[in-house]
């Protein structure tokens, strides 16, 4: 691969990882609001309503984090020059 389009391709994936991060930052923050209504527990049908929002909350917050990790494993130099451009980390 040319050093231009090695460059290249490692921009975009930084790009990618700080979508991917902001992206797992939100899902996490709309699991936690889910789980912490008071009625998650009960078996109201709005309770199974809420558990099944945080069960696919869940697997989209899995999800990224398995990009994010696959990204890091394909492109190990997007941590070289830090993570201060992207969101909270999960």
């Amino acid at each position: 691969m040319s050093g231009v389009t090695e460059a290249a391709d490692v921009a975009q994936a930084r790009a990618l990882r700080a979508e991917l991060r902001r992206h797992a930052w939100d899902l996490a923050s709309r699991l936690a609001r889910v789980e912490s209504l008071p009625d998650a527990t009960a078996w109201s049908e709005r309770a199974r309503s809420m558990r099944r929002r945080a069960r696919e909350l869940r697997r989209d917050l899995d999800e990224a984090r398995f990009l994010i990790d696959r990204l890091h494993a394909r492109f190990p130099s997007i941590d070289a020059a830090g993570t201060s451009a992207d969101a909270p980390s999960y």
